[in-house]
Parts: C-alpha cells; structure tokens; sequence
C-alpha cells in the first residue's frame, strides 16, 4: 500500500426500528405467561454518527484501469434515544436508549480516470464486529403505570458489516473531503426481557434482534 492516510467524519444517523424476538420463560414470581411471545419492538430519534479511520491506497500494480482500491481500519459510533414502542402490539410508553460501538475492516473502490482526478466516486463496505448495548424500557399507557414495568437489556458483541456509496473531492495535495452514505447492520443481538417495576429485576425472556442503521456523513481525509 501506498498514500497512507487518516480520516474523521461526523453526520445524520437514522437507527431503523428493533424487533426483539423470544418466548417467555418468565423466573418464579415474575409476570407472564410461559410459552406465550415476548415481541418487543422499539423506534429511535435521529441521532449523530462518528467515525475515523486509518487506512491506505493499493499500489498501481492492483489497480484495474480507472478504478483504484484502498482499505482501512475504521471505528464508528451511534447512540440513540428511545422515542417510541410497542410490547406484543400493546399499548405502551417506552423510553431509554441504544448504542452501537464497531470497529471495521473497511475495502472500497474509487473511479479515477486520470491519476489528478478532483472528484472521485467510490463504493465499497466493511466487516467487523460491533458492541451494542440496549436499554429499553416501558410501562403501559393506562393511566395508573408511571415507572417502567419491564425492559429489553442487551449488551453483545456480534458481527457486523455495511454497505457504503460516497465522493471525494481531492483538494490538494494533503487533504480529501468526503461525503457518504452508509447502511450497517449489526447480527443476532442477544438480549433479555426483564421485570423491573419496584425494584425488581427478574428474567421474563431471552430475546434477539438485528441492529440496523442508515448514515449520511461528511469528514476529512490527511494523506502522510
């Protein structure tokens, strides 16, 4: 490799709603039904995403033609808050927040007819693994609940990847500025739907769910 260099961005990132999945299994003295569903399904604000990442240009001799290669290592943050739900199609309040924390193996492509090309297009994804923590929580919208009933906690590690299209524009020599669109997904996040009203904690469920969120980001890139 070669045109070694590092990069920052910050931008608009829309989490995609969460469904988790199980059946309960609920501990003595816990509220539910055993064998009946635990569908907990939760939607997010808009939030911001962050990344940076250290990566390199492949040299001429793996290149084909106009269409360049490079890859990197990069990490990426998203946290988001809780802004609506519904347990098994019910009525509820929910509230909380989740975060997605990973670190990437990222490769793409760029088009560059000439070698001095000011504005290149590239596309390319990434593979990793992600740290999601969840904590969601909801009581339901009768009048009476205030407090959280239960809750969805999930602190996993898993696989992730995405896909990601973008543009760089090649100011000078030392800086690119870029902007992207990125769709990750995070994979069979395993978490636990728990009694929590008046100071219990009590397993109702063990639930699952893929993590998925949408990016539109702009940053810098220095080559050293």
């Amino acid at each position: 490799m070669d045109d070694f260099y590092i990069s920052g961005s910050v931008g608009y990132a829309s989490p995609s709603s969460v469904d988790f999945n199980g059946i309960q299994m609920p501990e003595a003295g816990t509220p539910g039904q055993a064998g009946a569903p635990a569908i907990v399904d939760a939607t997010f604000d808009d939030a911001i995403a962050l990344e940076a990442a250290v990566g390199g240009n492949l040299t001429d001799a793996l290149s084909l033609g106009p269409l360049r290669g490079r890859v990197e290592l990069g990490v990426s943050y998203v946290e988001a808050d809780v802004s609506g739900g519904a347990f098994n199609d019910g009525n509820q309040i929910f509230s909380g927040d989740q975060s997605v924390l990973s670190f990437l193996l990222n490769s793409y492509t760029e088009y560059r007819p000439e070698d001095d090309a000011r504005v290149v297009p590239y596309v390319g994804g990434g593979i990793g693994f992600a740290q999601v923590e969840s904590d969601i929580v909801y009581f339901p919208d009768n009048g009476v609940a205030t407090s959280p009933t239960f809750g969805v906690f999930a602190d996993d590690t898993v696989l992730t990847t995405h896909m990601t299209g973008g543009l760089t524009i090649r100011a000078n020599d030392a800086f690119d500025v870029f902007a992207e669109a990125r769709y990750a997904t995070a994979y069979g996040v395993d978490g636990e739907r728990r009694f929590v009203a008046g100071g219990e904690d009590r397993v109702n469920a063990s639930v699952d769910s893929d993590v998925s969120v949408f990016s539109l980001q702009t940053g810098l890139r220095y080559k050293f």
